[in-house]
C-alpha cells in the first residue's frame, strides 16, 4: 500500500502528493519560492503502426494500420524552495479501417514540492492521469492505443500541506494533512465501461521522532486518521497510533521494535478481526556500507506478519532492492499511496497494475525485488513482484506473480537498441477458473537524426492465455515513429 513502508507496515514519513492548481496558486504568493530554473520542452510526434488484431479478439482477428499524432511537453522547475517535474503527452489515434476506434488518449504525470515558510511550512503534491485497463479481461494491446472496450481514463491526484518543527536536537515534529482522490472517467471511444466508484480520502498525520541528539537509539511516535468515501462502494475509516524504536548494539547490528493500536470502521467487513493492539520486533543488519537489511516479525491485522526491507549497492552504477510489506486499505488507496517518482527521481505511472482493480477493503501482502544499473554503454533493470490480496468484504482472495526485464545498449553515437519483456500470472484467481498468464515483449532501434529529432523502429508482442477461451488475445505490432522536441 505505502510506496516506501517501514517495519511492520509503519508508513513512510515522506508523502508525495500534488494538485497543480492549488499548489500553483500557493507558490505564486511566495516570491522566493518561485525563484527556480524552468526548463520547458514541447514536442510533437507521429507513429505509424500495423496490428494483426485490432479488435483484441480471441478468434476472427482483423488487421489494421494506425496513425498516431501526438504532442506534449515536459516541465522541470528546480530551485531552493520549489521543485516541479511534470510531463504531458496527448495522442490521437486514426485507424485506416476501424474508424470507430479513432480517439484521444491523455497521459499526464507530475510531482511537486514547495517550501512556503522557510524550514517550517511545506506542500507536496502529485498527479497521474492515464488510460488504463482496470480488468485483466476485455480488450488489451501490445502498444498504447485506443481500445474497443475495457479502457478507462484514470485521474489519481493528491495534495498535502505539512508543518515541520525542530525541538533543538531532541526531536522533530510533523503535522500533515493529505487530500487524495481517485476518479474513473469514460474514454471518448470504445464500449461503455462499468467503472468503479470514485474515491476521496482525507488524512491527518501527527509525527514526533528523535532528533540528532540520539545516536545509538532512535524512536518515533505517530498518530494518523484516514477517512475514505467510496461512491457506490464500501467506505473506510481508520485510526492508528504507532510507537517504534531502534537500538544500535554496534555499527553492524541494531534491534527494532514496534507497538501500537489500529481501529478500523469499514462497511461490510469484520472490523474487530483487523483492529486492536499490535506488536513486533526485528533486527537491522548493516555488515558493510553497501548492505542494509531490516527484518521483523509481529502480530497485526488479526494475525502474524513478516516485514522486510533490503538494499545492496552492487557497484557505483547498480543497486539491488527488495521489500515485503503487509497493509490494509481500500482498492483506491493501493493506487493513491504510490509515489509518482521512482528511486531515481523519474516519473512513473502509478495507475498501472498487473491485477484487476477491486474497489473493496483489502489486506495486501506484497513482495518486490529488483535490480537496476548501467555498465558502460549498457543499461538494464529486472525484477519480480508477488502480491496476495484478501478481499475482506467478500472473504475471497487472489494471488499474482510477475517478472519484468529491460536492456538498452548504445550501438553508436546515434543508434541505440532496447529490449523489454514481462510475464505475469494470476496463480490464485478470486473466481475459480479465471486464472490467466500474460506475456509482453518488445524491441526497438532508436536513431538520432539531429539535435532533438529522433526516430524509432519497433516490434511489440502481446499474449494473454486465459482459462476462459474467449479472453485469449494475441497481437503483433510493428511501428515506425518520429519525434521532434523544441
Amino acid at each position: 500500500m505505502s510506496s516506501r513502508p517501514s517495519v511492520f507496515g509503519l508508513r513512510s514519513l515522506k508523502a508525495s502528493v500534488f494538485s497543480f492548481g492549488l499548489l500553483g496558486s500557493a507558490v505564486v504568493s511566495t516570491s522566493t519560492a518561485v525563484a527556480a530554473d524552468w526548463i520547458f520542452t514541447p514536442f510533437v510526434g507521429i507513429r505509424e503502426a500495423y496490428t494483426d488484431n485490432v479488435l483484441s479478439t480471441a478468434t476472427n482477428t482483423e488487421s489494421d494500420f494506425i496513425t498516431t499524432l501526438n504532442a506534449g511537453f515536459t516541465l522541470d522547475g528546480i530551485g531552493n524552495r520549489l521543485n516541479i517535474l511534470t510531463s504531458y503527452d496527448g495522442a490521437y489515434d486514426i485507424y485506416a479501417n476501424t474508424s470507430d476506434l479513432n480517439g484521444f488518449r491523455h497521459n499526464l504525470l507530475g510531482s511537486a514540492n514547495a517550501e512556503l515558510v522557510q524550514d517550517h511550512f511545506f506542500i507536496d503534491g502529485q498527479i497521474a492521469y492515464t488510460p488504463e485497463d482496470l480488468s485483466t479481461t476485455g480488450a488489451s494491446s501490445a502498444i498504447d492505443r485506443t481500445l474497443s472496450n475495457s479502457q478507462t481514463q484514470v485521474l489519481n491526484y493528491s495534495i498535502s500541506p505539512y508543518y515541520l518543527q525542530r525541538f533543538g536536537g531532541t526531536a522533530v515534529g510533523i503535522a500533515r494533512y493529505r487530500f487524495s482522490q481517485l476518479r474513473f472517467d469514460e474514454t471518448d471511444v470504445g464500449g461503455a465501461v462499468d467503472n468503479p466508484g470514485n474515491e476521496t480520502t482525507n488524512e491527518v498525520n501527527l509525527i514526533l521522532e528523535s532528533g540528532r541528539n540520539f545516536s545509538r537509539t532512535s524512536w518515533s511516535l505517530e498518530a494518523f486518521g484516514v477517512d475514505t468515501v467510496v461512491e457506490d462502494g464500501d467506505d473506510l475509516k481508520r485510526g492508528t497510533f504507532v510507537a517504534s524504536g531502534q537500538y544500535s548494539i554496534n555499527r553492524n547490528v541494531a534491534l527494532l521494535g514496534i507497538t501500537g493500536y489500529d481501529e478500523f470502521d469499514g462497511e461490510n467487513i469484520d472490523n474487530d478481526d483487523i483492529s486492536g493492539a499490535f506488536i513486533g520486533a526485528g533486527v537491522r543488519l548493516t555488515p558493510g556500507p553497501r548492505t542494509d537489511l531490516s527484518l521483523g516479525y509481529g502480530y497485526r491485522y488479526g494475525g502474524g506478519i513478516w516485514n522486510m526491507d533490503f538494499s545492496y549497492i552492487v557497484s557505483s552504477a547498480a543497486i539491488l532492492t527488495a521489500s515485503y510489506v503487509v497493509d490494509v486499505g481500500t482498492g483506491g488507496q493501493a493506487y493513491t499511496n504510490r509515489d509518482v517518482l521512482d528511486e531515481d527521481g523519474e516519473l512513473v505511472n502509478t495507475n498501472f497494475s498487473n491485477s484487476d482493480f477491486v474497489g473493496t477493503t483489502t489486506k495486501y501482502e506484497t513482495f518486490d525485488v529488483g535490480i537496476r544499473g548501467t555498465r558502460g554503454l549498457n543499461g538494464y533493470s529486472a525484477g519480480a513482484t508477488y502480491e496476495k490480496r484478501d478481499f475482506l468484504t467478500a472473504n475471497t482472495n487472489d494471488e499474482t506473480v510477475s517478472f519484468f526485464g529491460f536492456y538498452s545498449r548504445e550501438l553508436s553515437p546515434k543508434l541505440g537498441l532496447s529490449v523489454d519483456g514481462s510475464w505475469s500470472k494470476i496463480i490464485e484467481p478470486e473466481t475459480p477458473g479465471e486464472a490467466e498468464t500474460t506475456i509482453r515483449a518488445g524491441a526497438a532501434l532508436n536513431y538520432r537524426f539531429g539535435d532533438n529529432f529522433t526516430g524509432s523502429l519497433a516490434y511489440n508482442y502481446y499474449d494473454r492465455n486465459a482459462d476462459i477461451a474467449a479472453d485469449n488475445i494475441k497481437e503483433n505490432v510493428i511501428s515506425v515513429s518520429l519525434n521532434k522536441s523544441f
